[in-house]
């Protein structure tokens, strides 16, 4: 009995230090996840510099995260030149902050936009601010490049039901209220002419107004159902 008394210390140190060595190692994971992806944000707009040269004129320009990035866009549309400008978790500041590596190096004849969810995760900006730099995109685009023809895709609708394909840590913060919000004030800030807003949203909402299973990966990222989808409902527009 004595002897466990003695030791009982050590009983109580060990579990509280391995919760201590667990912790520190989640935080330098998330430390060095945060570096690659910088590194690899930077890498890549460094690449584009340099081959952005290579690239037609009046090609088509997708921009966007990583919903954008998935997209296999010469697969979806052999016919046309079409340039992938996505970036795994990007935002609208992010595209506001890459716009001559991403847009006006390329001279392209139309420009697709979509971006907005991952604000929703990382800031607590409200849907007016969202929006608001969304419209600031496109201004910007029209300020450089008057010939171009712009494109705002709706923000993308999510899934958080208790399917067990669903993945909510991947969701976190995002709802489908809010990016409703968000696309209600591009759809009204689009003309209709110089800037032409694209409702993707209604079409890969199920009955309850989620992100159809059928649709998804885990209730963001779209699978090749969704893409094929996304693509047919695009394809006039790459045509127009």
């Amino acid at each position: 009995m004595l002897k466990i008394k003695k030791y009982r210390w050590i009983l109580i140190f060990i579990p509280v230090l391995g919760i201590a060595v667990l912790t520190a190692s989640m935080i330098s994971i998330k430390a060095y996840m945060r570096v690659f992806i910088q590194k690899r944000y930077e890498n890549r707009l460094e690449n584009w510099i340099l081959t952005n040269k290579f690239i037609p004129e009046k090609s088509i320009v997708f921009i966007g995260d990583s919903i954008t990035e998935d997209f296999m866009l010469d697969e979806y549309f052999p016919d046309f030149s079409v340039i992938n400008r996505g970036i795994f978790g990007d935002t609208t500041l992010g595209v506001l902050g890459r716009m001559n590596e991403s847009v006006y190096g390329l001279a392209p004849s139309k420009v697709f936009i979509l971006i907005g969810t991952n604000d929703l995760e990382k800031t607590n900006d409200s849907p007016e601010i969202i929006a608001g730099r969304i419209i600031k995109i496109t201004e910007k685009i029209r300020a450089e490049r008057k010939n171009t023809k712009i494109y705002i895709q709706s923000v993308y609708p999510v899934n958080k039901t208790n399917n067990k394909k669903i993945k909510k840590t991947e969701i976190g913060k995002r709802n489908n209220e809010k990016i409703s919000e968000i696309n209600k004030l591009l759809e009204k800030a689009a003309d209709g002419k110089t800037v032409i807003y694209i409702d993707i949203y209604r079409h890969l909402t199920d009955e309850e107004n989620n992100l159809d299973i059928k649709y998804t990966i885990e209730g963001l990222h779209l699978n090749a159902e969704g893409y094929k989808k996304v693509s047919q409902l695009l394809l006039p527009y790459l045509k127009d």
